[in-house]
């Protein structure tokens, strides 16, 4: 299909006309990927009479700055959509858990920001944003609990 406009004249143009000339679905798999490519406006061209299905995951919901169109102008309204839950539930996408795993322990993590923050290399000391030495601001230890979980410890309690 991305020859079809090599064809006029070509060893298939004959086919082609033929083609041109019958009621054809085309069914394009992917469909977000092609919305603004010039592929698709040829064979939309070039089979004028066609009925164009679009399938996709991830539909091109807003016009892009360049004034690109989405996925329902080029293929038309929704037909069916099959969600997440849908797959899911009929045993079509695997399960999954988003779990947090901490990498460092949040109490680890505020003391670094703050030392950036103050741009001191400890937190006996260093130069604060007015260009004073100063201290590290505390952390407030009464703000490490979250629906009783200690957000200072790492998985598995690990320090």
């Amino acid at each position: 299909m991305s020859r079809i406009k090599d064809e006029v004249g070509g060893t298939f143009a004959a086919a082609l006309e033929k083609m041109k000339a019958k009621r054809i679905v085309i069914i394009v798999d992917e469909a977000h990927q092609d919305v603004n490519g010039e592929m698709l406006l040829t064979i939309k061209d070039t089979f004028k009479a066609a009925m164009f299905f679009g399938f996709t995951g991830t539909p091109k919901l807003k016009e892009g700055g360049k004034g690109d169109p989405t996925t329902a102008t080029v293929f038309g309204g929704e037909l069916h959509r099959y969600t997440i839950a849908d797959g899911l539930r009929d045993k079509n996408v695997l399960a999954f858990d988003p779990v947090r795993v901490c990498t460092y322990r949040d109490i680890d993590v505020r003391r670094a920001v703050a030392l950036a923050e103050v741009k001191a290399e400890t937190e006996q000391g260093g130069v604060g944003r007015s260009g004073e030495k100063g201290r590290l601001p505390q952390v407030d230890e009464s703000r490490r609990k979250v629906d009783g979980a200690d957000r200072g410890q790492a998985p598995g309690g690990a320090v």
